[in-house]
């Protein structure tokens, strides 16, 4: 990835790597930043309207929340030979997966229901919003202190498809 978006990007850490997106942490600029694409450099441009289409949902709905994640910019380089790369940019706020914190027996039920109420927070921002969130699992849930007061946020994924997260239709 860092070869499509240039040196500038040097990629510390591979947080997740799936058919639809790759998530990177890397220093720009001695800055740590997380930085979502396509799993493949270089992308076809309809490949990559899902990223462009998911930073533009979540900068509508973001702001209403410290439960969703938040993407700063959509980065998108073009170049001679007609290949694309485009990513998203968000702060690093040493956020990790829940999946990745999950204890392999599981939450005290304390902090079970202190996680819950946060997710289900998230989810009414989302819902409010006439989104569904197709894909909600422990892997698209971040947990982070350092950017906000709350712990968890989720993370939407369209993951380069355009069915991932469908407007509900509230008139009929």
């Amino acid at each position: 990835m860092s070869e499509a978006l240039g040196p500038e990007f040097e990629v510390i850490e591979q947080l997740h790597i799936g058919k639809h997106s790759k998530v990177v942490r890397c220093k720009y600029k001695n800055t740590s930043v997380i930085v979502k694409t396509h799993p493949h450099p270089f992308a076809r441009r309809n490949e990559l309207e899902g990223l462009q289409k998911e930073y533009e949902l979540v900068q509508l709905i973001s702001s209403n929340s410290a439960h969703i994640v938040k993407f700063n910019s959509f980065v998108v380089k073009e170049f001679e030979d007609k290949k694309v790369a485009a990513a998203i940019i968000m702060d690093d706020c040493g956020g990790r997966s829940l999946s990745h914190v999950l204890p392999a027996n599981g939450f005290a039920v304390p902090k079970f229901l202190e996680i819950a109420i946060q997710c289900v927070q998230g989810l009414q921002v989302i819902h409010r919003n006439n989104i569904i969130h197709k894909d909600l699992k422990p892997a698209n849930m971040v947990t982070f202190s350092l950017c906000t007061s709350n712990n968890i946020a989720i993370e939407r994924e369209w993951r380069g498809r355009t069915d991932r997260f469908r407007m509900r239709n509230t008139t009929t």
